[in-house]
């Protein structure tokens, strides 16, 4: 019994044909390219961020500088990759929920961190980089879902007729018959 599983396992490959082998390459090969075009995207936003960061460190005096720092690179880098409304996470990054930030000092630390985040989240969406980071749609935006207000190609959702005034679409076997002049109207 234990040498017909194995046995079965491979007949079922070899019986599905190449298909399941061709397409289970194309994915890992896909996937792999997917995940190493994304690591490259972050390395150079993680470039832009410490370029960002370099002239506004000379701007901050506040408290915890290195966790400020930080904040302000992982928001920057944050907005680019993802967009949105550059709020921090709910909760700090993990290193933060050690032990030794269980005080007052750690509290302030993750405290600048949250307002690093945000003001690095800020300085991304005020470069404009975002803009050059995604792709353009060729289609409007329905009426309901955010449009980042600096994307000057971004179709207004009002440039779409709501969907009850559009003409519907139906396909027939025959084609359509010519409209004939009334014989009333000469």
């Amino acid at each position: 019994m234990k040498k017909t599983v194995p046995s079965l396992v491979v007949l079922c490959l070899v019986s599905a044909g190449c298909s399941m082998v061709t397409n289970g390459t194309r994915n890992i090969v896909h996937e792999t390219a997917v995940q190493l075009e994304e690591c490259r995207e972050r390395c150079r936003y993680r470039k832009l961020a410490h370029e960002a960061w370099t002239l506004e460190r000379k701007a901050y005096s506040g408290p915890c500088v290195h966790d400020y720092g930080k904040g302000f690179r992982d928001g920057f880098v944050d907005f680019l990759m993802e967009g949105g409304p550059g709020e921090p996470p709910p909760v700090p990054p993990q290193h933060y929920w050690h032990n030794r930030f269980q005080n007052e000092q750690g509290y302030d630390a993750m405290k600048a961190w949250f307002a690093g985040f945000r003001q690095g989240a800020a300085a991304a969406k005020a470069s404009g980089y975002r803009q050059w980071v995604t792709l353009p749609v060729s289609v409007a935006i329905p009426e309901g879902l955010p449009v980042e207000e600096h994307l000057p190609h971004a179709v207004p959702s009002t440039a779409v007729a709501p969907r009850e005034n559009r003409p519907r679409l139906t396909v027939t076997d025959e084609p359509p018959a010519p409209e004939r002049a009334s014989p009333l109207s000469h």
